[in-house]
């Protein structure tokens, strides 16, 4: 299974945060085959679950997806509602063993862009990601931008990337037959104690 959440606080604004208890609970539902995926890479990660993390003798896979306008201080209002991580906070949890992913250039609908935009949205962030990253580390998973695709962003992501990842489930199985490393379902966690 693979879980995202956005963001840690101990204090919850919104349902895209969660607090460190309900983040230790999900721990305890997860083996070491799973995955945690943090989208947006915000301070939360780095505050509190790395240090709950770092006290586990095995953890889930864990993989940060960045967005490449929100990590350089361009953030749009809607998401001022947390801080994000910088790149020195990036580098440290990738030396502790997090994976590093795009999230794309500004968050975008990859679905709404002309293909040039679009190009632009997958190859920038992979490439500026990966130069501000450093040595050794290779951004090759993708998280679509809402959990949203069509076969431009799917073929254009297969081109860049070696995975490229959804949230919840796939409505058409075929779809997997063609695409299956490009569409990998996600289960999105929310605060439901928020609305």
């Amino acid at each position: 299974m693979i879980v995202v959440i956005h963001n840690i606080s101990r204090k919850p604004k919104n349902k895209w945060e969660i607090t460190p208890k309900q983040f230790k609970d999900i721990l305890n539902e997860l083996t070491e085959e799973d995955e945690i995926h943090f989208d947006d890479a915000r301070i939360g990660v780095y505050n509190y679950a790395y240090p709950i993390l770092e006290k586990l003798k095995h953890k889930p896979k864990l993989v940060i997806f960045v967005v490449l306008h929100w990590a350089d201080g361009f953030i749009p209002d809607k998401e001022h509602y947390s801080k994000f991580m910088t790149w020195d906070q990036l580098k440290e949890l990738y030396n502790k063993g997090f994976e590093i992913g795009s999230h794309s250039v500004t968050h975008s609908n990859l679905t709404f862009l002309s293909k040039s935009q679009l190009r632009r949205e997958l190859a920038r962030s992979k490439k500026v990601i990966t130069e501000k990253m450093g040595v050794g580390c290779i951004v090759n998973k993708l998280a679509y931008p809402y959990g949203v695709y069509n076969k431009q962003v799917v073929d254009m992501a297969k081109a860049r990337y070696c995975r490229a990842y959804i949230l919840n489930e796939i409505k058409d199985l075929s779809e997997i037959i063609k695409s299956k490393d490009f569409i990998i379902p996600r289960k999105l966690i929310i605060n439901s104690n928020i609305d």
